[in-house]
């Protein structure tokens, strides 16, 4: 393990939430999550309206028998902490860890093992944008070093297979789950999904 990897065991990720307002697209529920936070704390709220696209994202709604879920995802350690301590409580909504909707991982778990994966998303993967986000949120430049082997576009979603040649490059891919891909990250509803195939 390379030795600043140590101090940066930070969280970041993924977690569901169910809702009891009545709404039908992902920005009435953004609108929904940013007063949440803003009844929670104000400078939260004020930090969040004044940050970069990406910060925190918000997926959904997902219509179920008790409300409507979303998806809560930030790729800032200190935000998503916050979160992940204060919305549950507040829309009284438990997040379980083995729920499939909660995702949390520790910065060093981004730098998995190099070789080939498998990447489908709903926007193109622009990874000069996720050096510039890494950097921003997580502290650390990333010089990504990848063969393409692949890439098609089917029924609106882009499909990549790439040779990663460095852990740091993996944890800049897997990164993407958290910060999203695409503009109006915030709540696009473009979504992200990565596949270890192994070296």
């Amino acid at each position: 393990m390379r030795p600043f990897l140590k101090v940066h065991n930070g969280i970041i990720g993924r977690f569901p939430l169910i809702i009891k307002e009545d709404i039908t697209t992902s920005q009435a529920a953004w609108e929904v999550l940013l007063n949440a936070i803003k009844e929670i704390d104000n400078k939260v709220y004020q930090f969040l309206i004044n940050s970069p696209d990406g910060t925190l994202r918000v997926i959904g709604p997902k219509k179920r028998k008790k409300g409507n879920l979303i998806i809560v995802s930030s790729p800032f350690p200190p935000l998503f902490k916050h979160l992940l301590f204060t919305l549950p409580k507040y829309f009284k909504s438990k997040v379980e860890k083995d729920d499939f909707f909660t995702e949390v991982i520790s910065i060093n778990e981004l730098f998995g093992k190099p070789g080939q994966y498998y990447i489908v998303s709903d926007e193109v993967v622009n990874l000069t944008k996720a050096v510039k986000d890494f950097k921003a949120y997580i502290g650390l430049d990333v010089s990504p070093r990848y063969i393409p082997i692949d890439f098609k576009r089917k029924k609106g979603k882009y499909y990549y297979l790439f040779n990663i040649m460095t852990s740091e490059t993996v944890a800049l891919v897997k990164f993407l789950r958290y910060s999203g891909v695409g503009e109006n990250r915030c709540c696009s509803n473009n979504d992200i999904e990565i596949y270890s195939l192994g070296e």
